[in-house]
């Protein structure tokens, strides 16, 4: 699933031995942990848009976000 998935979905960042933290952005340009560890921010790269032509914001990644966390 996850190799079919990665092929239609474009995430935030993804695994990379030369991005920080292990990480190459994606649809996130740079994010910064928060010092007390229970929340990240994430810059998010402009000009993205939906299939649609609407564009792409943290709206989006918080619903996306809630869709894979609210059944845990």
């Amino acid at each position: 699933v996850f190799f079919i998935s990665s092929k239609v979905v474009e995430t935030l960042a993804e695994s990379s031995f030369d991005g920080k933290d292990g990480l190459q952005p994606r649809l996130a340009l740079s994010w910064e942990g928060a010092a007390d560890g229970l929340s990240v921010t994430f810059k998010l790269r402009d000009g993205v848009k939906w299939h649609d032509g609407k564009p792409f914001t943290s709206a989006d990644v918080a619903f996306s976000a809630l869709q894979v966390w609210k059944p845990l």
